[in-house]
């Protein structure tokens, strides 16, 4: 792609001499994969890439390039990979008529110039423009040749999962859930009986239920807190006294419930209330 085609703001982004070395070295075309191009296209496409347009629309390399892709996306439609499910081949019929509708030649794309040797591609929702690209990659003739004495050719992409789950979250169709791996925790209110938490959380342990004593030097409410942002179903707290009489409280943190119950009575309670997510 020459030099004089490329969109005025690069330039000014990456150092004149940069971009003349690299578009001697290497012809960077780019591709965008999306959703409905056909309705929101004019409105998704960057800026730069305009203008570019208004500009270069008759220009021989740029007709080239574009051409060049076209064949990329025709090629990459007529070669769709066979694919099993349960032992069934699956046609591939529906897979190729996506190509026309969902793949565009994109001038404006660029990703790491000096990266990239080939075609780059990226992937946008239609319906959520404001998160920017969630798949992205190209070709790289030269990468892998950086760190061993050898030409490795390859093409990647990468999945942008900040990005896709952040929107997940926000169109509730995936919902936060605890962090913890475990299903009880046993609270330490009184540092000075350490050992008989200990005993406790090893008596749980020795039954087959995965527990976790927390150990910091933090007030009962704090560890509480530290229980209910992991996602504990269940909390074990019990002071001097009620360890004296061989009892602690059992606390149900999704019902806001809790009992008293007798340590030895203990592993069977919490294996009786252990949501099955902990099974």
């Amino acid at each position: 792609m020459g030099e004089d085609i490329l969109p005025q703001p690069l330039p000014r982004l990456l150092g004149q001499g940069r971009i003349k070395e690299l578009c001697r070295s290497n012809d960077v075309i780019a591709l965008q994969v999306s959703g409905d191009l056909n309705a929101e296209r004019g409105r998704h496409r960057l800026p730069l890439l305009t203008e570019a347009e208004k500009k270069r629309r008759d220009h021989p390399d740029r007709e080239a390039g574009v051409a060049e892709l076209e064949r990329v996306v025709g090629a990459a439609a007529a070669h769709v990979p066979r694919r099993f499910e349960d032992g069934e081949l699956v046609s591939v019929e529906d897979e190729r008529a996506l190509f026309p509708a969902h793949f565009q030649v994109d001038l404006g794309i660029a990703r790491g110039l000096d990266y990239y040797t080939g075609t780059v591609y990226e992937t946008r929702l239609d319906a959520a423009p404001k998160i920017g690209s969630i798949c992205s990659g190209g070709r790289y003739e030269n990468l892998v040749g950086n760190f061993v004495d050898r030409k490795f050719p390859g093409v990647g992409i990468s999945i942008g999962l900040t990005r896709l789950m952040a929107r997940l979250f926000e169109s509730g169709l995936v919902k936060a859930g605890g962090t913890a791996v475990a299903p009880v925790l046993v609270t330490v209110q009184d540092p000075s009986c350490l050992d008989r938490y200990k005993e406790i959380a090893a008596r749980l342990r020795l039954a087959g239920i995965r527990t976790e004593l927390f150990l910091e030097a933090k007030r009962l409410d704090k560890q509480i807190q530290y229980a209910d942002r992991k996602g504990f179903p269940l909390v074990v707290v019990a002071n001097r006294e009620e360890l004296e009489r061989d009892t602690v409280v059992l606390k149900n943190m999704r019902a806001r419930q809790e009992q008293r119950v007798g340590i030895a009575q203990l592993p069977p309670l919490v294996r009786s209330m252990t949501p099955p997510e902990f099974d």
